[in-house]
């Protein structure tokens, strides 16, 4: 992962580390935290701000995923089907209340 998001994140390589961080410590699965730039840091903060960095960072965590997977890619056909999920509610009101909200969008 590392290496492939060091390629496009315009920052100073600061090393590998680990940590006994809970939110990988206290987690059933594999996990990893990254770190993508400091917002204290007006150079980090300014780059942040744009979206294609935030795309090619992003981009760099799947291209990390994909070789630490040894995944290949796939190319897109006609029949590919996306499926998106605009919230779980426990409520049917909270729930008729999104779709009301997403149809006033035009969704």
């Amino acid at each position: 992962m590392h290496k492939e998001i060091m390629k496009v994140n315009q920052l100073s390589d600061r090393g590998k580390k680990k940590a006994n961080f809970h939110v990988l410590r206290e987690t059933a699965m594999s996990a990893l935290l990254t770190e993508n730039g400091f917002i204290d840091n007006d150079q980090d903060a300014a780059l942040m701000k744009e979206l294609s960095w935030r795309q090619k960072v992003a981009q760099g965590h799947v291209n990390g995923l994909a070789k630490a997977f040894n995944l290949q890619h796939k190319t897109n056909d006609s029949t590919t089907v996306y499926k998106v999920i605009a919230g779980s509610f426990k409520s049917k009101e909270n729930a008729e209340e999104r779709v009301s909200y997403l149809h006033s969008k035009g969704h």
